[in-house]
């Protein structure tokens, strides 16, 4: 509203200085005109003829600019309440967008813009897509198809080192062999196109089945171990866990275990829990864990045994709490025999 005070005072000094008869700008032209009419009787008066003119040229100038400015606020009330309508609008669509200037408001409206060529062309959109999933498509079948290649090769190989370690094991008539199977639906998954079993004849003229059905405890725990050693050959960890893998296992069976076991450990770092004095023997460092009651809480004790410790404990293993002299000498001559075989290894 102070468009009108403003238009009011330029109309009003462009009246005075230049607008009406007896303007400043005319005034001073007639006062100029009458100087110059006595110029050749006074010298002092032509002096005044350069600033004279020049305040006639800042007077004009300073006019014609009073007058733009005039016509840059002139507008009508009509154009004053649509920019006041187009203000409140912004104000609106930043508080429902929650956004916080025009600024983020017109990139929001950009974004909008890419959004709707989106939709727009998005048959083009598609059609490119559904290109880009043709080409994804045939080079997932090519990697699917090496991929599945290169699994029944390892699985020949797996199944040859599996085998062998099973005789190992005492298992030589056990058959065993990875299963690679295409997949039905979906036809590919993260892991390629196959689907892989593991499968096993535990005696000889036995169909092959999955492992984990037909497999009993003491022939999963030799399995397992069995596979275990095969991959220690090409994976890098470097410490590994078996948690009873004598289950179900004893005699030469158990032996051939411990055996195995000091093999894979000249490779790997292994912690073996076991219960078995063919196993525990064969041992580079051996912990025996127990649990005692103290004021009504149960404690654990992990206690690594020095070698009459060790005899005494592998005595226990054999005979139970009644040791004897005959299961001590029965312990020691394991222990010795157990570092002998390690030796041998070196």
């Amino acid at each position: 509203r102070n468009s009108e005070k403003l238009s009011e005072a330029a109309d009003s000094a462009y009246f005075l200085l230049y607008g009406s008869e007896n303007s400043a700008h005319d005034s001073l032209g007639s006062a100029l005109s009458s100087i110059r009419s006595v110029f050749n009787h006074s010298a002092e008066l032509s002096d005044l003829d350069a600033p004279l003119s020049e305040c006639e040229q800042i007077i004009y100038d300073a006019a014609e600019r009073i007058r733009d400015f005039k016509d840059r606020i002139n507008f009508s009330d009509e154009e004053y309440n649509r920019l006041e309508s187009r203000i409140a609008e912004l104000k609106y669509l930043q508080k429902k967008y929650k956004v916080a200037g025009e600024k983020e408001l017109l990139n929001l409206l950009e974004n909008c813009k890419l959004r709707l060529d989106e939709i727009d062309f998005s048959e083009e959109r598609i059609n490119k897509l559904n290109e880009s999933i043709t080409k994804l498509e045939k080079e997932l079948i090519t990697v699917a198809a090496n991929l599945s290649e290169k699994r029944k090769e390892t699985a020949l190989f797996l199944k040859k080192k599996v085998q062998q370690s099973l005789s190992e094991l005492n298992m030589p008539g056990v058959q065993f062999e990875a299963e690679i199977t295409a997949k039905n639906e979906p036809k590919f998954d993260e892991h390629g196109a196959d689907d892989v079993r593991f499968l096993i004849s535990p005696n000889i003229g036995e169909r092959l089945g999955p492992m984990s059905k037909i497999a009993s405890g003491g022939e999963l725990s030799r399995i397992m171990l069995a596979l275990k050693e095969t991959l220690s050959e090409k994976d890098d960890i470097e410490t590994m866990v078996f948690d009873e893998v004598d289950e179900g296992v004893s005699g030469i069976a158990a032996q051939r275990v411990g055996e195995k076991l000091a093999r894979l450990s000249s490779r790997r770092q292994l912690i073996c829990v076991t219960h078995l004095p063919q196993i525990a023997a064969l041992a580079d460092n051996h912990y025996l864990i127990t649990k005692e009651e103290n004021n009504k809480r149960t404690y654990t004790k992990l206690i690594k045994l020095d070698t009459e410790g060790r005899v005494r404990e592998l005595a226990r293993l054999h005979g139970g709490e009644n040791i004897t002299e005959t299961t001590l000498k029965s312990a020691r001559e394991q222990l010795e025999a157990a570092n002998k075989y390690k030796e041998e290894l070196i």
